[in-house]
């Protein structure tokens, strides 16, 4: 898991975590 790729797909979820967790988890 690329932190970078984390700390995107947070702010496109807009701190979404749950959100976020199951799109990097797909």
């Amino acid at each position: 898991m690329d932190k970078k790729v984390a700390e995107r797909t947070l702010r496109e979820h807009k701190g979404d975590a749950v959100a976020a967790i199951r799109s990097l988890l797909r």
